[in-house]
């Protein structure tokens, strides 16, 4: 008779199971996810990567620059270089750059627009580059509302004429912005590789890492804050045409981040882009075919070309002389000669009584500090002979 009789009388021929501890490396992930939430509440640090590197400058590129500093709400000072256009302006563009490095690395993606007609304030947000600081969310875009105001007290920042340019984490930064400072003076907004929430974009990239795809959601949830979304704020900017681009194959903000933003922006004045292609805001950074024109038409499209309107002083937009003295092709701010403007030196050729842009009257005044910029190439050195090494 079995004395238990709530085991089988066989059970020796059953195999017995022994209790096994959870597995190592379950308790190791949670380790890590715990260690996480402790050290990087919002993970602030993965969306901001500034360093005070000096990359390039403006010079490098025949481009002239003003350095300029403005203060955020709390007090802390921003630092940030004004492009002025090189043809007769068109309008300002304030470029919010993306997350890592600073201005002088991010000025190769603006570079080229102010030979379309387009001055550019470049800014760096609170712990970036030269500006003061520690980055974190909220002051970024405390940041962006100070810059947007700058750029309204300009010479140039008159209505209807800005143009808010952001890019990446920048394009999330400005969409938050404009919905604080508001949509006053800007005539489009420009989203290139941008996304809509911060929390969406962080548990796409996670799930992109094989190991850790079945904790892409607590995970997300757990350690990064969707404060400030921007496609909350997006709500906010209804009426304001909007240009979004964003290439097909991004491997830094998924696709479907940068459509989900540009769906949740109110208004029928909005165009999408995509970009065919890898690579991430690089679109205008290197001469494709045709985009940059693209973009030239698109804005020109948007914003009536000025006349003048510049004056003269440190705003005054520097103006392309034509490239017919010996191909050296001066550019010079524009400045009185008599009655009339002289936007070019005479040619080392012609005499200095009657030549220039007065006819008769006296010529602008050649070689003076500061004033000459090189605008195309100049002509080459003679070669010197080899020198004879003993």
């Amino acid at each position: 008779m079995n004395p238990h009789p709530s085991v089988p009388a066989n059970s020796a021929e059953l195999p017995v199971r022994e209790s096994r501890p959870a597995p190592l490396r379950w308790v190791a992930w949670a380790g890590l996810a715990g260690l996480l939430l402790l050290l990087c509440p919002g993970c602030n640090f993965v969306f901001f990567q500034p360093n005070d590197r000096f990359y390039h400058a403006p010079g490098e590129f025949g481009l002239r620059h003003e350095e300029v500093w403005f203060e955020s709400a709390d007090g802390t000072r921003l630092h940030g270089w004004f492009l002025p256009a090189l043809a007769p302006a068109k309008g300002t563009i304030v470029h919010f750059h993306g997350n890592a490095a600073n201005i002088t690395n991010h000025l190769l993606a603006v570079r080229w627009l102010p030979r379309a007609g387009y001055a550019v304030l470049l800014f760096d947000y609170r712990g970036y580059g030269r500006s003061e600081g520690e980055p974190d969310r909220a002051g970024a875009i405390a940041d962006g509302v100070a810059a947007i105001r700058f750029a309204r007290g300009r010479p140039g920042g008159r209505a209807g004429r800005l143009i808010v340019y952001g890019q990446s984490l920048g394009g999330a930064v400005a969409v938050s912005a404009l919905a604080e400072a508001g949509t006053e003076g800007v005539g489009l907004l420009i989203l290139e590789g941008a996304f809509g929430s911060y929390r969406t974009v962080a548990r796409r990239k996670i799930g992109g890492f094989w190991p850790l795809w079945p904790f892409q959601y607590p995970l997300a949830w757990l350690l990064f804050s969707d404060g400030h979304n921007p496609e909350e704020a997006a709500l906010r900017l209804a009426g304001l045409p909007v240009l979004a681009i964003h290439r097909e194959e991004d491997g830094t903000v998924p696709f479907a981040s940068g459509r989900e933003l540009y769906e949740a922006l109110p208004g029928p004045d909005k165009t999408f882009w995509a970009v065919p292609g890898e690579g991430h805001i690089v679109t205008f950074a290197q001469p494709e075919p045709g985009w940059r024109k693209r973009l030239v038409k698109f804005l020109d499209e948007k914003l009536s070309a000025t006349e003048g309107g510049a004056g003269i002083g440190p705003d005054a937009p520097l103006r392309p002389a034509p490239l017919g003295d010996g191909g050296r092709g001066i550019l010079s701010r524009a400045r009185p000669c008599g009655r009339r403007r002289c936007t070019r030196r005479p040619p080392r050729s012609a005499p200095r009584a009657g030549a220039g842009c007065g006819g008769s009257r006296p010529p602008c005044r050649a070689r003076r500090p500061g004033r000459w910029r090189p605008f195309a190439a100049r002509p080459p050195r003679p070669a010197c002979a080899p020198r004879q090494r003993s």
